[in-house]
């Protein structure tokens, strides 16, 4: 049976909307980081599906994926799918390799979350 990449939403959402991180070990930056992440995969990863099943997208499983899976996309005519994984790839690198502190993490959490549901309710 294959993974559910909406789980990874799920787990996404309910980092964004941790409103107290204090008794859990970790500071609310680091969950609105991990939803930022988790938000991504769960997008570029149902993209990845759907476009494997209807596109002819044939994935290789490396990192050059994300990559060429938007440009797969573009020329598809899926401008948009492509522009907000873009998006959502800019902020989880951000995210994941950043040092500096990212002033905007919260809110960025929730616009990753907003944006990978409406990938996932779209291309599923």
């Amino acid at each position: 049976m294959a993974f559910a990449w909406s789980e990874f939403l799920a787990v996404a959402r309910a980092l964004a909307e941790t409103p107290d991180t204090a008794g859990l070990g970790f500071s609310a930056e680091a969950a609105h980081r991990s939803a930022t992440s988790r938000a991504y995969y769960a997008a570029f990863c149902s993209a990845r599906g759907y476009a494997s099943a209807h596109l002819s997208f044939a994935p290789t499983g490396t990192g050059s994926d994300h990559s060429g899976l938007r440009r797969h996309l573009l020329t598809n005519n899926r401008h948009q799918l492509a522009q907000t994984l873009s998006r959502l790839q800019q902020w989880r690198e951000q995210c994941d390799y950043d040092d500096a502190e990212i002033p905007n993490a919260a809110q960025m959490a929730r616009d990753a979350v907003r944006e990978s549901g409406q990938i996932l309710v779209q291309y599923r």
